[in-house]
Protein backbone atom coordinates (compact mmCIF):
# COMPACT_ATOMS: atom_id res chain seq x y z
CA UNK A 1 0.00 0.00 0.00
CA UNK A 2 1.17 3.50 -0.78
CA UNK A 3 1.89 5.86 2.10
CA UNK A 4 2.94 9.46 2.07
CA UNK A 5 4.58 11.42 4.89
CA UNK A 6 4.90 14.74 3.10
CA UNK A 7 2.88 16.35 0.32
CA UNK A 8 4.01 19.55 -1.39
CA UNK A 9 1.35 21.85 -2.79
CA UNK A 10 2.93 24.35 -5.18
CA UNK A 11 0.92 27.48 -5.79
CA UNK A 12 1.01 30.59 -7.90
CA UNK A 13 -2.16 31.85 -6.14
CA UNK A 14 -4.15 31.44 -9.35
CA UNK A 15 -7.75 30.28 -9.54
CA UNK A 16 -6.49 26.84 -10.65
CA UNK A 17 -4.26 26.56 -7.60
CA UNK A 18 -7.13 27.70 -5.41
CA UNK A 19 -9.34 24.97 -6.88
CA UNK A 20 -6.63 22.31 -6.33
CA UNK A 21 -5.94 23.22 -2.70
CA UNK A 22 -8.85 21.25 -1.17
CA UNK A 23 -7.64 18.13 -3.02
CA UNK A 24 -4.17 18.53 -1.52
CA UNK A 25 -5.71 18.91 1.94
CA UNK A 26 -7.82 15.79 1.41
CA UNK A 27 -4.78 13.76 0.34
CA UNK A 28 -2.81 14.93 3.35
CA UNK A 29 -5.65 13.96 5.68
CA UNK A 30 -6.17 10.60 3.96
CA UNK A 31 -2.52 9.59 4.37
CA UNK A 32 -1.83 11.43 7.64
CA UNK A 33 0.80 13.41 5.78
CA UNK A 34 2.19 16.88 6.41
CA UNK A 35 1.05 19.35 3.77
CA UNK A 36 3.69 21.89 2.73
CA UNK A 37 2.52 24.91 0.74
CA UNK A 38 5.20 26.29 -1.56
CA UNK A 39 5.33 29.49 -3.57
CA UNK A 40 8.56 30.40 -5.33
CA UNK A 41 9.39 33.93 -6.38
CA UNK A 42 12.27 35.83 -7.90
CA UNK A 43 14.19 38.69 -6.34
CA UNK A 44 12.12 41.84 -6.04
CA UNK A 45 13.84 43.56 -8.96
CA UNK A 46 12.75 40.84 -11.35
CA UNK A 47 9.07 40.30 -10.65
CA UNK A 48 5.86 42.10 -11.33
CA UNK A 49 3.82 43.25 -8.36
CA UNK A 50 0.72 41.26 -7.47
CA UNK A 51 -1.80 41.06 -4.71
CA UNK A 52 -3.84 38.14 -3.47
CA UNK A 53 -7.55 38.57 -3.88
CA UNK A 54 -9.40 38.53 -0.59
CA UNK A 55 -11.17 35.30 -1.61
CA UNK A 56 -7.87 33.53 -2.30
CA UNK A 57 -6.33 34.78 0.94
CA UNK A 58 -9.43 33.66 2.85
CA UNK A 59 -9.17 30.18 1.31
CA UNK A 60 -5.52 29.79 2.29
CA UNK A 61 -6.17 31.03 5.83
CA UNK A 62 -9.16 28.67 6.15
CA UNK A 63 -7.05 25.71 5.03
CA UNK A 64 -4.27 26.67 7.43
CA UNK A 65 -6.77 26.72 10.28
CA UNK A 66 -8.24 23.36 9.20
CA UNK A 67 -4.80 21.79 9.19
CA UNK A 68 -3.85 23.32 12.54
CA UNK A 69 -1.10 25.52 11.09
CA UNK A 70 -0.52 29.02 12.42
CA UNK A 71 -1.29 31.86 10.01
Amino acid sequence: MVSYKNIVFCTDFSEHARAALPHAVDLAKKYGATLHVLHVYQEAGHIAEFELSSATRTDFVRVAHMSGSPT
